[in-house]
């Protein structure tokens, strides 16, 4: 084999194009309540004193929703799922053993 090891490969765009992250259409209203349970998150992840210990932590807005019981009602919300995650070298995590009642 001439001249190394590399090899020409035509790749088709829909294999690697994705969409940018400022292309995300949704209500601002959905934003709002990512950035308020986001901050409610971190916030007592910092009052449990477990910020320097979780190398990364986010919440997503699900798109579903959830019905309960309040009182004598039924109540409609989104859905936030949390992922706080381990990692020595940011290569490989695990998620992070959080307490029952930090989450709650």
């Amino acid at each position: 084999m001439k001249g190394g090891l590399g090899i020409t490969v035509t790749v088709h765009k829909t294999c690697y194009a994705r969409p940018r992250p400022h292309q995300v259409q949704a209500p601002a209203d959905k934003f709002d309540i990512l950035r308020q349970a986001h901050a409610v998150y971190i916030d007592e992840i910092r009052k449990a004193g477990l910020y320097d210990d979780i190398w990364q932590a986010f919440a997503v807005l699900l798109p579903v929703k959830t019905v309960g019981v309040m009182g004598d009602g039924r109540t409609y919300g989104f859905v936030v799922g949390l992922r706080p995650v381990t990692s020595t070298d940011g290569m490989i995590a695990d998620f992070t053993r959080v307490q029952t009642q930090l989450i709650q």
